[in-house]
C-alpha cells in the first residue's frame, strides 16, 4: 500500500462543480469521507475514468495520472454499483478476474453475500448490489479503494449495516479509502453512531 499524493490537480471540462488547483496528501491506509462536490469529482480523476486537464497524480512513488485506469491499481465503486444485468451474482464478481469460484465464495462471505451468488444481478436490492460491489473489490485487491456515495441509493434504515460493511472492507483491505458522502448520509451516519 502507498501514500496518495494529488498535486495541483484541475479539471473544469467534465465536472459539473469545477475541479480548480487541487492539492492534497491521503496516508496510506487512510479511511476519508469526503463531500459530494469537487470532492466527488476527484475519485473519477484519481481512477482515470475522467481526463485532467492538468496536475499530477502519485500512488507512493509512482506517478499514475496519465495511466491507463487498469494500471493504476485503483478500484472504483460508482453510485449504483453497476453490474452485468444478465449474469448471477457470482459470474458479476469473477468478470475479468482471474480467480476461482471458491475464491469469489469467500470474498462474498465477508460481506453476507454468499446466499447472493446464483442470483441473477436485475433481480437484486440496491443494499444487495452494494454488497457484491464490495466483494469484487475485495477480490480486485487495490492499492485505493474510492466509493462514489455507496449509501445514497440506499433505504434510510440499511445505512448503518451498508457503513458497517464499508468500514469491514477497509479493515479487510488495509488500503486507502476514499468515500465520497452527501451531507444526508453523513447526518444519518452520524445520528446513527450518537445514539449507539
Amino acid at each position: 500500500m502507498a501514500e496518495l499524493r494529488l498535486l495541483d490537480v484541475s479539471n473544469t471540462q467534465e465536472n459539473p462543480m469545477p475541479i480548480r488547483h487541487v492539492t492534497r496528501t491521503f496516508a496510506d491506509g487512510d479511511f476519508a469521507r469526503l463531500g459530494t462536490g469537487t470532492d466527488g469529482g476527484l475519485l473519477r480523476l484519481i481512477a482515470g475514468v475522467e481526463r485532467m486537464e492538468s496536475g499530477t497524480i502519485f500512488l507512493g512513488r509512482r506517478k499514475i495520472s496519465g495511466l491507463p485506469a487498469p494500471q493504476r491499481r485503483v478500484g472504483i465503486l460508482f453510485a449504483r454499483h453497476p453490474l452485468y444485468l444478465n449474469r448471477t451474482a457470482a459470474e458479476n464478481l469473477r468478470a475479468g478476474l482471474r480467480i476461482s469460484a471458491s475464491a469469489a465464495a469467500e470474498a462474498a462471505l465477508a460481506f453476507g453475500a454468499e446466499r447472493l451468488l446464483a442470483v441473477n444481478a436485475r433481480e437484486l436490492t440496491a443494499e444487495q448490489r452494494l454488497y457484491v460491489g464490495l466483494s469484487r473489490l475485495l477480490l480486485q485487491s487495490p492499492e485505493v479503494i474510492l466509493l462514489e456515495t455507496p449509501l445514497r441509493f440506499l433505504p434510510a434504515p440499511s445505512r448503518p449495516a451498508a457503513w458497517s460493511a464499508v468500514r469491514r472492507l477497509h479493515a479487510l483491505t488495509g488500503a486507502t479509502m476514499l468515500c465520497s458522502m452527501s451531507a444526508a448520509e453523513k447526518e444519518i451516519l452520524d445520528f446513527t453512531a450518537d445514539k449507539a
